[in-house]
């Protein structure tokens, strides 16, 4: 399991996922992996795309995982040439993205936290570090930790690349007119998704 960084017209690079967060992700997301069709896709989800969320790649054997920071808390959207499933979990903050919490819930995550700090020091929780193990570093081109893809690791990520190009040819190309399509992709199940309504 790898974390991606493209590189236009080149080889792109990959890097390995903790396997603390790569546990995390086969045990507690892809358990919960849905089918969403082309036009649930184009419909909302791609629209996050044209946000200020943030979010990483993940290859995991045929399959690239979009991670995004995104109510409830981490959502996924993982795509093969031939399919595409979603799932999502709540973050452990109850207050992730503004949400008003009760007294019960904040006392919970503070003891989460510290257990979690506790057990893991120094290292993030794996719904942050998910995104932010890549995010980070892509931003800051620092890739001292990354290697070239191998052949099939990078057949593999065009080929999906590929397929979400197809799929984004429908976005306005003029970045100013996403505005006229955000209230379309609100409408969307996928733009308000609630904490409580998730584990």
């Amino acid at each position: 399991m790898h974390h991606i960084a493209l590189r236009p017209g080149r080889v792109a690079l990959v890097k390995p996922v903790r396997p603390l967060y790569a546990h995390y992700f086969h045990q507690e997301v892809v358990p919960r992996f849905q089918p969403i069709s082309v036009d649930q896709f184009v419909g909302g989800p791609i629209g996050i795309s044209a946000t200020a969320a943030r979010f990483s790649h993940v290859l995991d054997n045929e399959a690239v995982n979009w991670c995004i920071e995104w109510n409830p808390g981490l959502f996924v959207i993982s795509v093969t040439q031939n399919s595409m499933h979603w799932a999502a979990r709540r973050s452990p903050n109850p207050e992730f993205g503004g949400r008003s919490a009760t007294n019960a819930e904040r006392e919970r995550y503070a003891k989460w936290e510290h257990s979690w700090e506790k057990q893991h020091p120094l290292v993030q929780p794996p719904q942050y570090g998910l995104i932010f193990d890549a995010w980070d570093e892509i931003v800051e081109q620092s890739f001292s930790d990354w290697r070239p893809a191998s052949e099939l690791e990078n057949q593999t990520i065009r080929k999906v690349f590929d397929r979400l190009n197809e799929l984004s040819d429908g976005l306005p190309k003029d970045t100013s007119r996403y505005g006229e399509r955000i209230e379309d992709w609100r409408r969307s199940d996928f733009w308000s998704m609630r904490w409580e309504d998730f584990d």
